[in-house]
């Protein structure tokens, strides 16, 4: 990933002040967990302060945050940490402290990969916020440090013959240098000669798809922005084989009593996380009556958001959705306010429709619908997933589920929106763009936001400003769904 460039004071700037926090310590590969022997209280220590800041992370970037936001929101996290180090005394709380901060930063890494690599979807989540520390960390980190990082690849990618090489290009006699880096960056070089990374070009293959680099005798050159993103990459990609290794080792880990407590601890923190909504009073729905029944479905679709909206759709049309788009669908509609009995009833009409018969559909579907109601198994009643939880259940092959503005394509996206009732070209292309950027959140609330506005009516220039505070960012579509209701019937009594 690759931000732009901003400049800004910040409450970690200060050079005077040589105190630093284990979290912003420079950026590593994390090659090797530490030898090293903790205490189990400072190992909980590290490990829930490195979950808070990724959480923050997570947070930032779910809202679309600019580069500027987001490296404001980790500083401001380390320097409430480092005070808060000044104002309480561990050594008195905790015997034998951890003060090394390297050994702080590894441990607390390895920690949180032991504990996330067990599911897939929490693979992903620690996968993109360490990424997004990892560049943030780099972005701060002195030249010296970058060079440490680049030695270290090529140890770890022997195989894979990454060899990087620093040159100094004299753009004098480059000229198309000077035009792809003012292509790139929209500003000129500040001086006549331009550090550069020569490279294998097959290593770089989204540079090169992109037509980023230059290419010359089977080398690509890389600007110092691009090795950044590059040093990124490769870490996402170190990163994500690795959890699979420790994936098969995990059980090892928590044979020792206390570190599966702790383990434990941190996946319990996460979960909380993750499901912040999904503590929403769906019980303050029905006491206040704005549930919907059986009855109100074909004209509550298009207050739906669009990835439950796509399933309500596609089972219009097929009379079938497999187990992943049924659970994602079947607990948004609890969440709306249908009952087990009125759940049980629309499966099985619209089933019917597919020619399944009732018997194979008491058989083979019944006992799921009952159990999300807490009616089956171990009776617990399961709560509809967040927008969260949605975009990271990634669907496979064939499958339906999961954030549309994640999963369709830019062209498929464009035609679902217009089903939708978005007619206007000009505000789709806003939607997509947003998507392609990788906002799906955002991109989702400005499709909120065309009906605040009118459905068929065109997004204001303040409507397709997603940093402008007053726009909303859904974070569950079941808060969607009632937000969309309260904003038409609200219109229709005015």
């Amino acid at each position: 990933m690759q931000f732009p460039e901003t400049s800004f004071s910040s409450p970690l700037s200060d050079k005077k002040n040589s105190k630093r926090h284990f979290l912003q310590y420079e950026p590593q590969f994390y090659v090797h967990c530490p030898p090293n022997e903790a205490p189990i209280e400072s190992l909980w220590e590290i490990a829930s302060q490195r979950l808070e800041l990724l959480q923050e992370i997570d947070r930032l970037r779910s809202k679309g945050t600019s580069y500027q936001e987001l490296t404001s929101g980790i500083e401001k996290f380390l320097f409430r940490r480092r005070h808060q180090s000044e104002y309480y005394s561990y050594e008195n709380i905790i015997p034998d402290r951890l003060s090394d901060i390297e050994l702080r930063d590894v441990f607390s890494h390895f920690l949180l990969r032991l504990a996330f690599c067990k599911e897939r979807s929490g693979q992903v989540w620690f996968l993109q916020n360490e990424a997004v520390l990892f560049q943030w960390r780099l972005e701060n980190a002195p030249s010296s440090q970058v060079d440490l990082l680049v030695e270290q690849l090529q140890q770890l990618c022997s195989e894979e013959n990454i060899i990087l090489r620093k040159i100094v290009k004299n753009l004098d006699l480059e000229p198309e240098f000077v035009q792809l880096y003012h292509y790139l960056y929209q500003k000129l070089p500040s001086s006549s000669t331009l550090l550069m990374y020569q490279i294998p070009f097959e290593q770089v293959p989204e540079l090169v798809k992109h037509r980023s680099v230059i290419v010359r005798s089977g080398y690509a050159y890389l600007f110092s922005e691009q090795l950044n993103s590059f040093l990124v990459s490769c870490f996402r990609s170190f990163l994500s084989k690795s959890l699979g290794v420790v994936r098969k080792m995990e059980h090892l880990a928590e044979e020792h009593g206390q570190l599966k407590l702790l383990l434990e601890s941190l996946r319990e923190s996460q979960r909380l996380y993750i499901n912040h909504f999904s503590s929403y009073s769906f019980e303050a729905t029905e006491r206040e009556g704005t549930g919907i029944h059986l009855q109100d479905l074909p004209q509550a679709m298009l207050d739906m958001p669009l990835c439950m909206f796509r399933l309500m759709k596609r089972l219009e049309q097929n009379h079938h959705l497999k187990h992943g788009a049924r659970l994602q669908l079947g607990l948004f509609l609890k969440g709306c306010g249908l009952t087990m009995d009125e759940s049980l009833h629309f499966w099985k009409t619209e089933f019917s429709k597919g020619g399944i018969s009732s018997d194979k559909f008491d058989k083979e579907y019944a006992y799921a619908i009952r159990h999300h109601y807490g009616k089956e198994g171990k009776r617990a009643s399961y709560t509809p997933f967040s927008c969260m939880k949605i975009i990271q259940n990634r669907p496979s092959a064939h499958e339906e589920h999961g954030c549309p503005f994640r999963e369709l394509n830019s062209a498929s996206l464009d035609v679902m929106l217009q089903s939708y009732g978005i007619q206007d070209a000009e505000s789709r292309n806003s939607i997509v763009q947003k998507a392609r950027e990788g906002h799906f959140q955002v991109a989702c609330g400005m499709t909120l936001q065309m009906k605040k506005a009118g459905r068929r009516t065109k997004l204001s220039e303040e409507t397709t400003t997603p940093m402008d505070n007053a726009h909303y960012i859904p974070s569950h579509p079941n808060e969607y769904f009632f937000k969309s209701r309260e904003k038409n019937e609200t219109s229709l009594k005015s």
